[in-house]
């Protein structure tokens, strides 16, 4: 059998709790049974002999409104334009004039 990387399994479980139509449990606690099968869980193992560890969550923070949302992609895209803005007065500036220059005078 393949070893689970536990990191990502967290990280999953964690990922879809709020997905899911229970609500999520504020802590986790994993174990390793006789069979070697890796357990996750919302209470600990039945068997109080069983070395679990358990895991406190932090609630998730409510989500941002869509206005919010829309407002700062605005305010993106008003920041990256006026840096637009500013670049292309600088390559203008810096770039030589377009007025032809006064041919060099030649000695006699």
């Amino acid at each position: 059998m393949r070893p689970v990387n536990l990191d990502v399994l967290f990280v999953f479980l964690i990922g879809i709790a709020p997905v899911g139509a229970a609500p999520a449990a504020d802590r986790i606690s994993t174990w390793v049974d006789e069979q070697g099968v890796r357990h996750f869980s919302q209470y600990p193992p039945a068997n109080p002999a069983t070395d679990f560890a358990m895991f406190e969550l932090e609630p998730l923070p409510p989500p941002a409104p869509q206005t919010d949302r829309l407002e700062a992609m605005r305010a993106v895209a008003r920041e990256l334009e006026l840096s637009r803005q500013a670049r292309a007065e600088a390559r203008a500036a810096a770039a030589p004039s377009a007025e032809p220059s006064a041919p060099a005078a030649t000695p006699p």
